[in-house]
């Protein structure tokens, strides 16, 4: 028998939450066991593919009848635009931009005080960002959890849910930063809104194009421009929530047809 639709979510975030738990606690074990580099990296990335490993999981209560197969190619079949890969990297390097001004403006340093880091290690980012949450949670948050909740509510509303989800979905990581204090509510609340704005932003994108790709690409991104530059990270997250809250209200103003309506991707 079908379960419905309000099930399927409470059971999806359950199971996705218990395997977060058990996959992070395994790769802070090794962190506190000082265990090899490459060892904890490895845990590290499969403890972020936890959202779709639960859709893996649950595969025949969330879609009974249905092949993975069918589910796969249901969520990368969408005809992208190419534009729209250069759009996204203009418009979050800008973002990324206009936060590190902000960083060097507030904190009243020059240029020359940032940091780049080395060509190694942009690198071993660059494989680790292509290798851990933008490309093993991408098919649980909007593959799965974002359709679900959208043949029930609006686009907007579903895009806020599931920012609500995978906002709080990092609240072990948020003390694992060595944040006390104002200086963690402030983190926490910075990392809510820019995490909530990348979903609004992710979800206009995916619904207009229906490709999974799309919001890989956008989670990819946010990940590893942070990372390219060694710098305080609670003023960067709070100059980039600002840019990405302002350019999701400007998608919700342009896109208002489409945001308010419950039409499924």
């Amino acid at each position: 028998m079908e379960i419905s639709s309000r099930r399927k979510v409470i059971r999806y975030i359950i199971v996705t939450g218990a395997l977060s738990g058990v996959l992070f606690g395994l790769a802070f074990l090794l962190s506190e066991a000082k265990a090899p580099l490459s060892l904890q990296i490895i845990a590290n990335n499969i403890s972020a593919w936890s959202p779709t490993l639960a859709v893996l999981v649950l595969f025949r209560q969330l879609y009974p009848g249905q092949r993975l197969g069918e589910f796969l190619k249901h969520n990368f079949s969408g005809r992208v635009n190419p534009l729209t890969f250069v759009l996204l990297l203009c418009l979050q390097a800008g973002i990324y931009v206009f936060a590190v001004a902000g960083h060097l403006w507030t904190s009243g340093k020059g240029v020359n005080s940032l940091t780049p880091i080395s060509l190694p290690a942009a690198m071993l980012a660059l494989v680790v960002q292509l290798t851990s949450g933008a490309t093993g949670e991408e098919l649980g948050w909007r593959g799965f959890l974002l359709r679900e909740f959208q043949t029930r509510h609006s686009l907007l509303v579903s895009a806020l849910l599931v920012g609500i989800v995978w906002g709080f979905w990092h609240l072990p990581v948020w003390f694992t930063l060595g944040y006390t204090g104002n200086d963690l509510v402030l983190y926490i609340v910075y990392f809510l809104i820019l995490v909530i704005s990348l979903s609004v932003i992710m979800a206009v994108f995916y619904n207009r194009q229906g490709n999974l790709l799309i919001p890989i690409w956008i989670h990819f991104l946010s990940n590893f421009l942070v990372a390219l530059v060694k710098i305080d990270l609670l003023n960067l997250i709070g100059w980039m929530s600002l840019g990405y809250a302002v350019l999701a209200i400007i998608l919700i103003v342009v896109e208002r047809k489409n945001v308010f309506e419950s039409n499924s991707i």
